[in-house]
């Protein structure tokens, strides 16, 4: 989805854990992190809660996948987050 969009993205994650980075990567240190586009963060934010989708604000936090997420859930926020890059 963020390659069709032309969007670079890199997602660094540890087991159900994971922070997306808008950067086209590797993410392996704060200097990289800094490097990512906040803007383009703070657009799909947006668009994300334009969706009914609530992120953390910050494109440093981190996001979580847990058993009480239906697949229901899981559809409805990749339908969420390819409509945020139209």
């Amino acid at each position: 989805m963020f390659a069709e969009a032309e969007t670079p993205l890199t997602i660094n994650r540890v087991g159900s854990m994971m922070t997306p980075f808008f950067n086209p990567g590797p993410i392996n240190s704060w200097e990289t992190v800094a490097k990512s586009d906040r803007e383009g963060f703070a657009r799909f934010f947006h668009n994300m809660l334009d969706e009914g989708v609530y992120l953390l604000p910050s494109p440093f936090e981190g996001l979580f996948v847990s058993l009480v997420h239906t697949k229901a859930d899981i559809e409805r926020t990749i339908e969420a987050v390819r409509n945020s890059l139209k």
